[in-house]
């Protein structure tokens, strides 16, 4: 744990007894949370989402450490740290819940506290067990990594509890895609959990990730079935009503199909997402550069660039690290 970590960690856990405290009488709140790899379409959908009268959505839930200045931007246009309707929301959790929060440093993903080794520990093919032992074990090995946890799990709910009441809505949208967070919000007893696989065809995956990233094909195609592998295994230790699987291509291709199965699946009246003009409504919403382009967030273009980029040796690679498994999601590679 470094030490910028260990300091953020030590003003929340003083709180921490506070926080727990006046949530444990109150409902279940429903959450809606996206899995996926990156270049999937997330921030897209978390700005169509957020257009519905029920649902609320963050986007990435808060900058990670990289991002982490007094530059960064809240898709309304104002500085994080300024932005009025976070604001609000640090207000509520401080206020009400008893959990402090630093608009510039939101010290909400586990990941950036449990430590590098538990974090690589994390990634293998032992992760989610291992990640669960975190959570769960009571033996003094893991007793710290299980404060911590306990820890980030009622900064979680103190947030996401705070910004539906900020935004008058019911259902939270949680679009980190990391398939550790699954672990940690199926913890919080007083959340109603449900999942949703956003997938991406490996070959827009490799494009995105050779054009943003300047990762090799080979090494991005890995990457595509090594996450998705970690979000099957998680999505199995859930009920069967408690996930949905969504093709990206399938999503732009039938929009409004796709996003009334959405908010049926969230629990809300499957209607009243704006298909068009979804970018004009306000939003607060984290992620990629998109969220600052109101040109981008008119209409739902499908992004298949890769047909006509990819070269014929790099599909070729494709296939071969990536093929077996994206036909398992119905893509004929």
């Amino acid at each position: 744990m470094n030490s910028n970590n260990m300091k953020t960690f030590s003003v929340a856990t003083t709180s921490r007894a506070n926080a727990v405290k006046p949530m444990d009488s109150a409902p279940p709140v429903g959450v809606l949370y996206l899995a996926g790899v990156s270049y999937c379409g997330s921030t897209l959908l978390s700005f169509l989402l957020n257009t519905h009268p029920q649902i609320f959505s963050i986007g990435e839930m808060g900058p990670y450490t990289p991002f982490e200045s007094e530059e960064y931007r809240c898709s309304c246009g104002a500085k994080l740290i300024e932005c009025p309707f976070i604001l609000s929301v640090k207000d509520i959790m401080e206020n009400k819940y008893g959990v402090s929060f630093d608009t510039g440093h939101w010290n909400l993903r586990h990941e950036y506290a449990i430590g590098r080794l538990a974090n690589l520990l994390t990634r293998g093919s032992i992760g989610t067990d291992f990640l669960g032992l975190l959570i769960d074990f009571r033996g003094p090995l893991f007793s710290n990594y299980k404060k911590v946890m306990q820890t980030y799990a009622a900064r979680n709910e103190a947030f996401i509890r705070a910004a539906l009441e900020a935004s008058g809505k019911k259902v939270f949208f949680d679009a980190t895609k990391s398939f550790r967070r699954i672990q940690l919000l199926r913890k919080i007893s007083h959340l109603d959990l449900k999942v949703m696989h956003l997938v991406r065809d490996p070959r827009g995956y490799v494009f995105s990730a050779l054009k943003n990233d300047q990762k090799p094909p080979h090494i991005a195609a890995r990457e595509w079935v090594q996450e998705n592998e970690h979000i099957d295994n998680n999505l199995r230790r859930l009920g069967p009503h408690q996930w949905i699987r969504l093709r990206y291509e399938e999503f732009c291709r039938e929009l409004e199909k796709s996003l009334s199965r959405l908010a049926g699946f969230a629990g809300v009246e499957p209607s009243g997402v704006l298909a068009d003009g979804f970018g004009e409504k306000e939003h607060h919403i984290l992620g990629n550069n998109m969220r600052l382009r109101p040109d981008a967030l008119r209409s739902v273009n499908l992004d298949e660039k890769w047909r006509d980029k990819l070269s014929a040796d790099d599909l070729k690679i494709v296939r071969r690290i990536a093929g077996k498994h994206a036909r398992k999601y119905g893509y004929d590679i």
